[in-house]
């Protein structure tokens, strides 16, 4: 199983191994179990944006150039338990396209006192490993220069899962403006 390499900063390490990937057996009430699999990405720890104390704070055990953060990494502890408490929950998600055209789902609900952000996708293995995988892509707390996230439809967990599983897409927004004549 994927996990993160520890942080280590002024002799401190911040173990990560809560965000190992994850199996978990998810009882329906129709009586189906459906094997999830969770990863974690290394959004859920990291910023994008240099912190205090400069780029000893970088972490080093990722393709893309981030921050270790310490509020997301306090949430991200967490994390795990909080995605299989939405999984039983059934909350609405927002689909939305972020860059490189990639589709991902948006809660954003409060979490230990904080607004708090996550963006799943959702698939279903080929290999068979898991009936489906949520890839927790990005969690965060709120912070004054994010944007607000836009999307084009809002969703049931579940629906979209059921979706994934059953091979079919969402629906799509009706384009808006003129209608074809």
């Amino acid at each position: 199983m994927k996990s993160w390499e520890n942080f280590i900063k002024d002799e401190k390490e911040y173990d990560l191994s809560h965000l190992a990937n994850k199996f978990f057996v998810f009882s329906r009430e129709d009586g189906k179990k459906i094997k999830v699999y969770f990863s974690f990405s290394h959004h859920c720890f990291t910023a994008e944006h240099l912190a205090e104390g400069g780029d000893e704070w970088a972490y080093p055990h990722a393709s893309d150039e981030r921050y270790f953060c310490e509020t997301r990494y306090n949430l991200s502890k967490s994390l795990p338990d909080h995605m299989v408490n939405l999984l039983t929950s059934n909350p609405y998600f927002c689909r939305t396209l972020l860059k490189h055209r990639e589709q991902f789902f948006y809660i954003e609900d409060e979490f230990h006192g904080e607004t708090y952000r996550i963006f799943i996708e959702v698939s279903c293995p080929t290999s068979g490993y898991a009936d489906v995988r949520i890839d927790i892509r990005s969690a965060y707390h709120e912070e004054e220069y994010a944007r607000p996230v836009t999307g084009d439809k809002w969703f049931r967990l579940w629906r979209v899962i059921d979706a994934k599983l059953s091979g079919i897409s969402l629906p799509k927004n009706k384009p808006r403006g003129r209608g074809r004549r």
